[in-house]
């Protein structure tokens, strides 16, 4: 995957239009949306499953140069939409971190362990 930034302030990050067939892991895509920009990507698999079009980044359609072109002019040209889009990315992302799921993980597995403890040890019938 090639990533090529707009001169917008550096507000924008794009991917590569012909694009990718392929999933791309959605880490990718919260990495760079942690950068608090806007992600203009292709719609396949891993993007759908951090960009929400419009909320979190912007999705065009794969390999359709006249809806990429459409979606960088729409988002280069409005700097109010780059900046909303880009605060909801970094939230979103730092909800979604591996970090922040690490931490989510962490506190179920507690609650559990506090849980089993008060409860006394269970043995499973054989």
């Amino acid at each position: 995957m090639s990533v090529h930034e707009l001169d917008c302030g550096a507000a924008i990050i794009l991917d590569d239009w012909k694009a990718p067939r392929w999933t791309i892991e959605a880490m990718v895509y919260l990495d760079a949306m942690l950068s608090e920009r806007t992600w203009i990507a292709s719609d396949v698999d891993g993007a759908r499953e951090v960009v929400r079009d419009g909320e979190t980044g912007v999705l065009f359609r794969t390999g359709d140069v006249g809806d990429f072109a459409w979606q960088i002019l729409q988002v280069a040209g409005d700097p109010t939409l780059r900046a909303r889009i880009g605060s909801q990315a970094r939230e979103y992302a730092m909800c979604h971190s591996d970090q922040a799921i690490g931490a989510m993980y962490e506190a179920s597995l507690r609650y559990v362990c506090r849980s089993s403890a008060r409860q006394g040890p269970t043995y499973a019938a054989r």
